[in-house]
């Protein structure tokens, strides 16, 4: 779905209704495979909704916005969106979802190529948070897929490139297949000109040679893999070119700024300020307010935080909380070769690190795959039958506690 639509910006907001409508089409499709465990999750993110809602009451002002209220439905959205996906696990199996995801992630780095083609950029504005035509266009050039923004995509592509290590792992890919897959997704992560992905990328992979370290070759090949490409690009943006995307590259490099960091480590001193002065129950979701007063917001945990205190910030790892128990129970387990496994990795580092920028929780379009694949990939540990009971039911599935 594009985010311009002739003059109609598709943005969070909008999404979000769409999201709500799909998701309870999907429930009410498949309503007859929910489990208990899946309206426990509805009904604790009904009261984060119903708290946020009365936060909301009483701190509304004449500014009030609708966004103001949708906000407060975030809790209630994301849950529908993850029994969808729950749902979604028991028709669809997770290698169909890896196939899928390398496709998506192959083809959303391919469509960005296209900054490098002006002919192509009508079509590539319809995707794009700032557009050909902005004062400074370096924003455009910055690789970002359909998704809109270049840090959300650098962040999905990491996850992308885990879901290829995974099928090397569980030699379902050749090498020289891998290659040439991992690289070229690489390279899309290196000109979304992303650092926190960046960032998000060494720690995701020290994490999984650490979890996994009988792969370790595998991991330091793909550690050259990226060393290589960094040294490519790196001559690449110094050298006389002609493409108008690597001068402004190229601009950048002669001229860094420090971009919006130092506007997100303001935002977690206010959220500590406003935490120490007594506003426990946050501020509400007063956008025009906030808007006016301190800009657009960047950290997730600042949103939560300061627009509803500590409530905000239980809402948010309730999630985290969930993910690292997955994450936990399958390294017990020793289940690490498989979809949820690599999906929670990744995301519970998103959660707690990317938290400081824009998370992957909370952007535009990336919500909704997020909690889309968290309940797909946990379907099949948060059921009422326990993994050691498939364990014992189906022995010829795995092999040393892991998923063939």
């Amino acid at each position: 779905m594009p985010i311009s639509i002739g003059s109609i910006r598709l943005l969070n907001e909008p999404v979000m209704i769409i999201s709500l409508l799909v998701s309870c089409m999907l429930i009410l499709v498949y309503g007859n495979r929910i489990s208990k465990s899946t309206f426990f999750f509805l009904l604790v993110n009904l009261v984060f909704t119903l708290l946020f809602i009365l936060i909301l009451i009483f701190s509304v002002d004449a500014d009030f916005l609708l966004k103001d209220f949708v906000e407060c439905l975030k809790p209630t959205i994301y849950a529908l969106i993850f029994i969808s996906g729950w749902l979604l696990s028991k028709r669809y199996s997770q290698d169909q979802a890896v196939r899928f995801i390398l496709i998506a992630g192959v083809l959303s780095v391919l469509f960005s190529y296209l900054v490098f083609y002006p002919a192509a950029y009508p079509l590539v504005d319809l995707y794009k948070a700032r557009q050909s035509t902005a004062e400074n266009p370096f924003h455009f050039f910055r690789f970002s897929g359909t998704l809109g923004y270049p840090g959300g995509f650098g962040y999905w592509l990491v996850f992308v490139m885990q879901v290829s290590l995974l099928q090397l792992y569980r030699g379902v890919t050749a090498k020289k297949l891998f290659l040439l897959q991992y690289g070229f997704l690489l390279s899309g992560l290196i000109l979304s000109g992303s650092r926190g992905a960046l960032l998000i990328y060494i720690i995701v992979n020290l994490m999984t040679v650490v979890s996994i370290p009988r792969h370790r070759v595998s991991w330091v090949v793909t550690f050259f893999i990226f060393w290589g490409l960094v040294l490519f690009l790196g001559l690449l943006f110094f050298i006389d070119v002609e493409l108008q995307a690597i001068k402004h590259f190229q601009a950048v490099l002669d001229a860094p700024s420090g971009g919006t960091f130092q506007h997100r480590a303001s935002e977690l001193q206010g959220l500590i300020l406003s935490l120490s002065q007594g506003y426990l129950l946050g501020h509400g979701p007063s956008n025009s307010e906030i808007l006016d007063a301190h800009g657009p917001i960047e950290s997730v945990y600042y949103f939560y935080g300061y627009k509803f205190g500590l409530v905000g910030l239980v809402c948010y790892f309730f999630w985290v909380s969930l993910v690292a128990f997955i994450y936990f129970r399958l390294i017990i387990a020793n289940q690490k070769l498989n979809l949820t496994f690599f999906f929670c990795l990744w995301a519970l580092i998103n959660m707690v690190v990317a938290g400081v920028s824009n998370s992957i929780t909370e952007e535009y379009k990336s919500f909704y795959m997020f909690f889309l694949l968290l309940g797909f990939t946990s379907g099949g540990i948060l059921d009422s039958s326990s993994m050691q009971s498939k364990r014992q039911s189906n022995p010829i599935l795995y092999k040393d506690g892991i998923p063939r």
